[in-house]
């Protein structure tokens, strides 16, 4: 896919000349990225592939800027009732609440960051289904204004309060987080979601350079498995569903906690 198909196929359009210029710099120097990942990938040095989206013509600093946006109060994580494993379960093997009913289609969150709105939701819209039996889309634009953004604030107005919210008690504790997926439904995390990300194309995302203090991205894990051997998270994103696998990423899972997928890990009560 060349750069012009690449623009046709993602509906891009730029100010000008020089713009366009520019996103072709940049997409080539992606592309070159991409390639030189995916031939090591083939070589059997990665679990995982990249290709080409509607990313491509944007820099790892845009997308920062315009597709993450997650920032955390420390209040949000220390206050709150901590989860609690119940007693005498086996959790499964393998998880897949989209099997079950629990999960909406996958989302497409804009370029306002705004990812914390659609992790919270997705975790809410789990619970409700939960609770009533009924799948219910809630509307993102009810915690975020494009305008006015405040990631903390409207994330810690919807997730704060002790009454309606569990943490995963011991940050980094992905055994927890595994039975907190398996006994409770899809769960609200943040993660360190760099350049590779952003380009993931399917595989197991297993990346020993991905940060598991710094978090600057929240999305939704909504069940685990392993592929080839491979433990993984499987993580609905809300870059749309033509980003990933249809939405999703399989991120490795039992890896010391890699990309901080189990830092800040949290869940509605309702």
């Amino acid at each position: 896919m060349n750069g012009n198909s690449t623009r046709k196929s993602y509906n891009k359009i730029y100010a000008d000349n020089n713009e366009e210029i520019q996103r072709r710099v940049i997409w080539e120097d992606n592309v070159r990225f991409i390639e030189h990942h995916n031939m090591a990938a083939d070589r059997g040095e990665h679990t995982y592939w990249l290709g080409i989206n509607h990313f491509a013509d944007m820099s790892e600093k845009e997308v920062t800027q315009k597709m993450k946006g997650y920032k955390m109060s420390r209040d949000v994580i220390k206050d709150g009732s901590s989860y609690l494993p119940p007693n005498n379960v086996q959790v499964p093997d393998e998880v897949d609440w989209r099997q079950k009913g629990y999960v909406t289609p996958v989302k497409d969150q804009g370029q306002c960051g705004s990812c914390w709105s659609f992790s919270s939701t997705g975790a809410l819209e789990g619970q409700h289904f939960r609770k009533t039996g009924q799948l219910v889309s809630l509307s993102e634009q009810n915690l975020v204004d494009c305008t006015f953004k405040m990631p903390v604030a409207d994330f810690t107005n919807l997730m704060s309060n002790n009454s309606h919210r569990n943490k995963i008690n011991k940050e980094g504790d992905e055994e927890a987080l595994k039975s907190a997926v398996a006994t409770v439904g899809p769960i609200s995390i943040a993660i360190d979601a760099d350049r590779k990300f952003q380009l993931y194309k399917n595989g197991v995302f297993d990346e020993p350079e991905c940060n598991s203090t710094f978090t600057d991205h929240a999305v939704l894990i909504v069940g685990y498995g392993v592929e080839n051997g491979q433990d993984y998270w499987l993580v609905k994103n809300s870059w749309s569903a033509s980003w990933g696998i249809d939405g999703y990423i399989k991120m490795s899972r039992n890896k010391d906690n890699q990309c901080g997928v189990a830092s800040y890990a949290m869940y509605p009560l309702v």
